[in-house]
């Protein structure tokens, strides 16, 4: 569907509050029940692992999440929104020009092989990180929220972390204890309210033993630090060679996931 005007996603009046959507239903109430239901059935079937969704990792995988939790009930389902949000909100939600790149540095952090040596409560900001960003992007016209928290449950789930997302327990308006700025260089940097961090540490659990090994492997080689106390430059870039080394077998770890092929958006 088109953008550019909420009147393109919107019922003509005197149903210019109702969502165009494939039932037909244009009683309000009545598709916020029938949303309900039919997305608590897509994330049940998420959970089960009976969806999958393929472009793991980047803007893409986002689109195809919301595509397969919103698929049944409106024909924009995995479209970035193309609609500024309202002006009360500018100041909380990125414009339509803001959204990709947002996006972008969300999937970015998201995709950071140090995460295997965080331990829980760094790990839950880093999370709370990608979080604030995929907030602040805003960039589906329904269902933000739900697809925001689900990408960032399966971004965990690929390591020894795990989040349980009913747990959280999440803090009222989110947006609003959250920050994201622009930088000189053009990147976004997010600053997740102490709220956010907490719901997500909170809901965390974590792997043990697959966290030790994934840091015993990560920490063979001495710090970069050590090295260079001795003055041996040889010996730093050797570290920072194997260190290279490592994070690609992390990120190829955790970014390969399996069993994510299902059709979905074009790229």
């Amino acid at each position: 569907m088109a953008g550019g005007s909420w009147s393109d996603y919107t019922y003509d009046p005197p149903f210019d509050t109702t969502l165009v959507n494939l039932p037909g239903i244009r009683d309000p109430r009545e598709l916020a029940l029938v949303e309900k239901f039919t997305v608590a059935l897509r994330v049940r079937d998420l959970h089960a692992g009976d969806i999958a969704y393929p472009a793991y990792g980047d803007v893409e995988s986002l689109r195809n999440l919301h595509l397969a939790l919103y698929q049944d009930l409106y024909g924009h389902a995995g479209e970035l929104r193309t609609v500024e949000v309202g002006v009360e909100h500018r100041d909380r939600i990125a414009t339509v020009a803001e959204v990709r790149p947002v996006l972008e540095a969300a999937c970015a952090l998201a995709g950071d092989p140090a995460w295997h040596r965080m331990d829980p409560e760094d790990f839950a900001w880093r999370a709370g990180e990608v979080h604030a960003l995929v907030e602040y992007a805003h960039p589906f016209v329904i269902g933000n929220g739900v697809t925001s928290r689900e990408f960032l449950a399966d971004v965990v789930s690929v390591g020894p972390y795990s989040l349980d997302v009913a747990a959280m327990g999440w803090p009222s308006g989110p947006l609003a204890v959250s920050a994201v700025s622009r930088e000189t260089d053009g990147t976004y940097r997010a600053y997740p309210g102490p709220g956010v961090a907490v719901a997500i540490h909170r809901a965390l659990s974590v792997d043990g033993e697959a966290l030790q090994a994934a840091r015993d492997r990560a920490e063979l080689a001495p710090t970069r630090e050590v090295l260079a106390a001795v003055g041996d430059p040889g010996s730093v870039q050797v570290f920072a060679d194997r260190r290279a080394v490592e994070d690609q077998w992390w990120r190829d770890r955790v970014w390969a996931k399996q069993g994510r092929t299902a059709p979905g958006i074009s790229r």
